[in-house]
Formats: structure tokens, C-alpha cells, sequence
């Protein structure tokens, strides 16, 4: 979770915003939860991807999301509680403080609880980290005797941003088994490349905008 004293220093106009975006956010997770325990299907919770608009606050942007919803119901409570601290805060009947140290603190759990279920980065402007709609995934597995391959996180396709957060524990790992906290395909933009012949592009050439 982000250091929440960063939260701080965002200024009381800004924290409102956000703490009224998290809030909301985590009450329709909450229906939407209670919704599919109602249903049929309850007991094998689709992640379905929906947009969501963030506040200026947060960088104004429409969020595209697939919230998981496993993982909602393993916080349902932590996210009642959290909602439950924040609502005055959420309706404009207490004004937000950011030298309390006690509310950066619970909008600060808020945040990663809800960057967790949504697979996104939800990040304030001004804040030293990867912008709100930048993918973030998180991963904990723990395994016993290892002999084959266990990988936390594998990604395919490229990655140019974002955070991943992978956390494997293997009590033992036998001849010939691996364990990979994260496998990805690209890391960075694609690189340029040569035409046949031709030996690759100097740094300098493509610092200058490409090839010459």
C-alpha cells in the first residue's frame, strides 16, 4: 500500500474528490457483489469490464475496469468499514483534514483495496506514482514441494506500464522445478527495427526521432 502520508500533501479540495469517488466505487462493488449472491451464478462470479469516470482529482480520465468480484466478497467487510468511516467525509457533513492522520489512513486502505479489485491504479495528481487507469496487478501464492514450473504473474503481450506485485513462497523446490514471481513477454515499447541489411539504429539515432 502507498506510504499513506503522500495522501497528505494533496490538499483538502482534492481529497474530498477522491474520497467521494472511492466511496461511491466501493458501495456499487458492494451491490453489484450482493447482486451475483442473489443470482444463480453466484458461486462463480464473472469479471465483467465496464468504464468508469474518474474525478478530475484523480485525472478526469474514463477508467476501463473489470472488477473482480471474488475477490469483493473476501472484503466485503473491509470495505463496509472503510465506506463506513469515510461517508461523512463522502457527503460534505464533515470537512476533510489532511493532518488527519486517521482519515489519510483509511482513505489510503480504501484506495489499495479498491486498486486491487479493479486491476488499476486509481493515483491523485501531483501524487509520485503511475497514473489512475495504469494496470496494476497483484499475486500471492504459496506452494509446497515445487517439481514442475510456478509462475505468480504471466503476461503475454507486451507491458509498458503499470505496477505488478507478485509474492511466490515454495517450502521446497525439487531438481528440475522453477518458481517465477513474474514472466513477461515485452517489457517496454517495441524497439525499432532494421531493414534486412542494415545494422540496428544507433542510440543516438533514436533519441533523434528514429531512423535516418
Amino acid at each position: 500500500m502507498a506510504d499513506p502520508f503522500t495522501l497528505a500533501a494533496i490538499g483538502g479540495v482534492a481529497l474530498t474528490q477522491g474520497i467521494s469517488f472511492l466511496y461511491t466505487q466501493a458501495g456499487e462493488l458492494i451491490k453489484r457483489w450482493r447482486g451475483h449472491k442473489d443470482a444463480a451464478a453466484a458461486a462463480t462470479p464473472a469479471q465483467t469490464q465496464h468504464t468508469i469516470q474518474a474525478p478530475a482529482a484523480l485525472g478526469g480520465r474514463a477508467l476501463t475496469v473489470s472488477p473482480d468480484m471474488t475477490l469483493v466478497a473476501t472484503r466485503a467487510e473491509e470495505l463496509l468499514r472503510l465506506r463506513a468511516a469515510l461517508s461523512n467525509y463522502a457527503d460534505n457533513v464533515e470537512p476533510v483534514n489532511p493532518n488527519d492522520s486517521h482519515l489519510i489512513q483509511n482513505v489510503a486502505e480504501l484506495r489499495a483495496a479498491l486498486e486491487a479489485i479493479l486491476g488499476v491504479h486509481l493515483t491523485f495528481e501531483g501524487e509520485d506514482r503511475p497514473a489512475s487507469g495504469q494496470p496494476m496487478v497483484t499475486s500471492t501464492v504459496q506452494v509446497g514441494s515445487v517439481e514442475g514450473t510456478v509462475t505468480g504473474v504471466q503476461v503475454g503481450g507486451a507491458v509498458t506500464g503499470g505496477r505488478i506485485d507478485s509474492d511466490v513462497t515454495a517450502a521446497d523446490v525439487r531438481s528440475g522445478g522453477s518458481v517465477t514471481g513474474v514472466s513477461i513477454g515485452t517489457l517496454g515499447p517495441p524497439t525499432p527495427s532494421a531493414s534486412p541489411g542494415k545494422p540496428p539504429p544507433s542510440p543516438a539515432e533514436l533519441h533523434d526521432g528514429g531512423l535516418r
